[in-house]
């Protein structure tokens, strides 16, 4: 478990892919933390990371620069971001399946060669 006071991040790691649970307040202060365990998991080599925010109970811009961040850095990764329907409001049924608790999946795209 890595973390401060009011943030932690649990990791687990199956294979390649690092799930990653936030737990508290990513903010100005945790954002570093958060962003240094996402490159140490990057320099092990994770291909795919699952970012859990179940337990996230707040985030300022400087905590959503670091989710955007992390998606700049892992692009040629997958990227699902988690949560309960308890904490993200419902904008569409159709959006999202009920059972799951995907909020949003990033594939790698394929980069063009030029040859």
């Amino acid at each position: 478990m890595w973390g401060m006071m009011s943030f932690a991040i649990a990791l687990e790691t199956y294979g390649q892919t690092a799930l990653l649970e936030l737990v508290g307040e990513l903010d100005m202060a945790a954002s570093p933390t958060f962003s240094e365990v996402v490159g140490d998991q990057l320099g092990r080599g994770s291909a795919a990371f699952v970012v859990d925010l179940d337990k996230l109970t707040y985030i300022d811009s400087r905590g959503l620069y670091a989710l955007i961040e992390m998606l700049r850095s892992v692009r040629n990764a997958v990227l699902s971001l988690l949560s309960s329907s308890q904490c993200w409001p419902r904008y569409s049924s159709s959006a999202r399946d009920s059972s799951s608790r995907r909020l949003a999946t990033r594939r790698p795209r394929s980069r063009p060669s030029f040859t």
